[in-house]
């Protein structure tokens, strides 16, 4: 290949049109899945509604439920698209604004929407949550919905009965990390490079659901706040660990809140 041609592969232009392609033919499938099941489902009710037939009300409830679920596939597909649009929309913050955000609400948010996450897996008892309360460096109300895309990930990647624990604890006077660590298959890390929009690791081998925008809407966040995002093999080397290093708010002062989320904990 001469290397005309190899530019033209790499240039913005083409990484642009590599990445809308990708994204029409991921988004395309991802819309048509739930859609088929709301769609179906509910001309199922219609048609036995139209013809007079007598269905029994547990099964009419159970295609309700089925509605249900694609419906909130659908909720999740966009509310992660909305999520990584917002963030790669946003020009890379200033010192400035990086020292005016202080979020001192996400452990007990973040705490009940890991809990709500896990009850929808049926997985309560496979989670454990040890966040250590303290005022970070973040624009408010982002944090809860970026860990859920780590979380996410170890739940579809994990097998029942395993443990997924969620850490947080400071670095130092400056950094926090929040660990997310499970014992499933990983990826592998070489990989780890290749983390984009669009992209899923092993698809071809496993199957996978979702738009591919998990892992990056969390390094896009952890770009935006000056943070990073980083994966080890789990303990005794299964599993994975994503670490997201996030900036602590210095010399916050006291917060007795805080304090008082501590010594419930």
């Amino acid at each position: 290949m001469s290397l005309a041609a190899n530019e033209s592969l790499t240039s913005p232009h083409a990484l642009i049109q590599e990445e809308r392609r990708r994204f029409a033919a991921t988004l395309a499938h991802e819309l048509r899945t739930p859609l088929v099941g709301i769609l179906g489902f509910s001309e199922l009710l219609l048609d036995d509604a139209a013809a007079g037939t007598p269905v029994p009300a547990s099964a009419v409830a159970e295609q309700a439920e089925l509605i249900r679920q694609s419906g909130e596939r659908l909720l999740q597909l966009t509310q992660r698209c909305e999520l990584w649009l917002d963030l790669t929309a946003r020009p890379p913050a200033t010192e400035t604004e990086r020292q005016a955000w202080q979020d001192e609400q996400w452990p007990d948010s973040i705490d009940r929407e890991i809990r709500r996450m896990a009850a929808a897996a049926g997985r309560t008892q496979d989670v454990s949550v040890d966040c250590e309360p303290t005022s970070l460096a973040l624009p408010d109300g982002l944090l809860g919905p970026v860990i859920r895309q780590l979380v996410d990930n170890a739940l579809k990647f994990s097998n029942p009965g395993s443990l997924i624990r969620i850490v947080g604890a400071a670095t130092d006077e400056s950094g926090y990390d929040l660990t997310v660590t499970d014992g499933g298959r990983g990826f592998p890390l070489e990989q780890v490079s290749r983390i984009a929009a669009f992209v899923q690791f092993d698809r071809e081998r496993h199957e996978q659901q979702g738009l591919g925008l998990g892992l990056a809407i969390v390094r896009g966040f952890a770009d935006l706040v000056g943070g990073s995002l980083t994966f080890t093999r789990g303990p005794d080397g299964q599993g994975t660990c994503a670490r997201l290093h996030l900036p602590r708010v210095q010399h916050a002062g006291n917060h007795p809140h805080l304090d008082a989320a501590s010594a419930v904990a």
